[in-house]
């Protein structure tokens, strides 16, 4: 089991799949409707490329959240491509007049509404999802003792200092650590190297504690995935020499001041190089059947 799990968190590359591993454990499936980007649903039983959207919510107490984290990855059977989507991004939210953040659809309509809106964005199928609360991700940190990481300058966040250089992240501080952005000089894109800087080293120190499927236990509560034990079986099996070729696909646009709130504006042609560079990932051509998106 161990074996299984640790070759999941070098398959997809991403903290977020950390919710794979404990949705392995328990189960906890929620059903998504079938996209409209494709005609029939994709097989991982028959080896066929697919996508997973990776999402990490920041849900308090009374509050359902936006999501701090997007991820699409595509998998195929020889190698995953992964595009990080900045939650500032600006687009049109189905069933909502005009364009807001794309965090904001899931304030809207929960992971449904956030997945129609990345199928809108780029126009390619999610095929399945993955949510995980960031809240499990401090009760992981407190549980393996805290982590070591390197902070690349110093500043403060809710009342906590952290200085320039090694620091020890325990639950509270690390969401902490990982939830600042106004004062990164690179904004969220400054955010998302710090969250990945904090999995890595959950990650480094986590696959050298023996009983680690304790240790996911911590989290078991705060994951959500369509994917079944079945799905995870043939992921193992067909798509294990995928982790010897990942891609980090860039995503290019410009900051926007509209009306005094900050977006990240993408180009209609940015839209359609990064749709392109999925649609030839996946094996779709001119003949596969897929609902036009909303590419503005």
């Amino acid at each position: 089991m161990k074996k299984l799990l640790l070759s999941f968190f070098v398959l997809l590359a991403s903290f977020l799949l950390i919710g794979v591993f404990t949705a392995r454990q328990t189960l906890q499936s929620v059903p998504l409707p079938p996209s409209e980007k494709r005609a029939e649903a994709v097989s991982l039983k028959k080896k066929e490329s697919f996508t997973i959207l990776l999402l990490g919510t920041d849900e308090r107490e009374g509050d359902r959240g936006r999501t701090d984290t997007i991820v699409l990855a595509s998998v195929s059977e020889k190698s995953i491509q992964l595009l990080s989507i900045p939650r500032d991004t600006r687009t049109a939210i189905p069933g909502h007049s005009g364009q807001t953040k794309i965090n904001h659809a899931y304030s809207y309509g929960g992971t449904a509404l956030t997945v129609k809106t990345v199928e809108e964005f780029l126009n390619v199928p999610v095929d399945y999802f993955i949510k995980v609360n960031m809240q499990g991700f401090t009760e992981l940190i407190d549980q393996i003792g805290g982590v070591t990481i390197y902070n690349e300058f110093a500043f403060e966040s809710d009342g906590k200092a952290f200085p320039k250089g090694s620091v020890v992240l325990h639950g509270d501080d690390a969401l902490k650590y990982v939830r600042m952005r106004y004062e990164d000089p690179n904004g969220d894109f400054g955010r998302q190297k710090r969250q990945q800087a904090v999995m890595r080293a959950l990650l480094d120190k986590a696959v050298e504690l023996e009983h680690f499927d304790d240790i996911l236990s911590a989290v078991r509560n705060h994951v959500q995935t369509n994917l079944m034990a079945s799905s995870l079986i043939y992921l193992q099996k067909n798509y294990k020499e995928a982790r010897a070729d990942i891609k980090v696909l860039s995503i290019e646009g410009t900051g926007k001041n509209i009306d005094g709130t900050y977006f990240y504006s993408i180009s209609k042609e940015e839209q359609q190089r990064l749709s392109a560079l999925f649609h030839q990932h996946l094996g779709m051509t001119d003949e596969t059947p897929l609902k036009k998106g909303n590419l503005h």
